[in-house]
């Protein structure tokens, strides 16, 4: 539980309050509010991995992937942002410069995903979570 207004009350706000309680193995579904560079290093940090919509914001062309794993399947390097205000230098020093993500598209949308090894997690299997 939590307040409903104020600042440190939004959706990812939130979630950050939750990372002392994730494991090794964790998987966590969510929106396209979630997808974001740092959010994602960050869950990274905490040994959870993601499978996200992607934010509008993000341009995948699947043609330049960094390597490409099936059809509408790839892997791609994100590179770090500039720092947003609202992160300290010291947290923004922490952040790796790049982050490899996979994207897999299905007729309704892009999946962002920290799952990179399609072997063990196959396009189907991505798309089956988040749908």
């Amino acid at each position: 539980m939590a307040a409903y207004e104020g600042k440190e009350t939004g959706e990812q706000a939130l979630l950050r309050k939750l990372f002392s309680h994730l494991q090794d193995g964790d998987i966590l579904l969510g929106d396209a509010n979630f997808e974001n560079c740092f959010l994602l290093a960050l869950l990274l940090q905490a040994k959870a991995d993601v499978v996200f919509e992607k934010n509008g914001a993000r341009h995948i062309d699947f043609r330049k992937c960094d390597q490409k794993l099936g059809s509408k399947d790839g892997l791609f390097k994100l590179t770090r942002p500039v720092r947003p205000e609202w992160m300290s230098q010291e947290l923004y020093d922490q952040m790796p410069a790049e982050l490899v993500i996979r994207a897999v598209k299905n007729k309704r949308s892009t999946i962002i995903t920290t799952l990179l090894d399609a072997e063990e997690y196959p396009r189907t299997e991505i798309i089956a979570l988040y749908h």
